[in-house]
């Protein structure tokens, strides 16, 4: 899912590290929010793929709102990542990978995420900005949600894969905060 509002000048480059996803069933969701056709202009050729759908909301739905209905309304996987306009993956292995993990493991799971850069636009650099676990960890999705302040734990939806159905059942992006 990439929900987008006037990221033009970045959109092109979070598409294209989707596109460039090794794992082959892939399904692309652009929600553009913006309140002008630059978006649509900077992605003209890419939306020619088969696998990536485009909408613009008009009016604006605003930025969770356009989140929640692109889960709720556009998305149609079993398992969905959040990308903002501006963001991009740098591994492009990432999806594969955790899905090879949730296919081997005898888990019910909610959520997978990993560590996350942060670029800096002064300097060109990449900040790792980690998740807060010191090593890969299965948890318990209660203790997760409820201890997570406390365990100093933070994860961020562009470095997060989650099952779409239990995500619309707990409420994902209900809150604007």
């Amino acid at each position: 899912m990439i929900p987008t509002y006037n990221q033009s000048e970045y959109i092109e480059k979070s598409v294209r590290s989707a596109v460039g996803q090794t794992y082959s069933n892939l399904e692309i969701v652009i929600s553009d929010d913006s309140d002008n056709n630059d978006t649509f202009l900077a992605l003209k050729e890419l939306l020619k793929l088969p696998h990536i759908t485009y909408q613009r909301n008009i009016p604006g739905l605003g930025r969770v709102a356009n989140y929640r209905h692109t889960l709720v309304n556009r998305a149609t996987g079993i398992w969905v990542l959040n990308l903002d306009g501006d963001d991009f993956l740098v591994n492009p292995n990432f999806i594969e990978c955790c899905i090879d993990y949730i296919n081997e493991q005898e888990k019910d799971f909610a959520l997978l995420f990993g560590k996350e850069l942060v670029f800096n636009e002064v300097d060109g650099s990449f900040e790792n900005r980690p998740a807060g676990l010191a090593q890969t960890q299965v948890l318990d999705g209660t203790d997760l949600f409820f201890n997570k302040r406390d365990k100093k734990i933070n994860f961020y939806h562009l470095s997060t894969l989650y099952n779409r159905k239990k995500a619309i059942k707990s409420g994902f992006y209900l809150d604007d905060c």
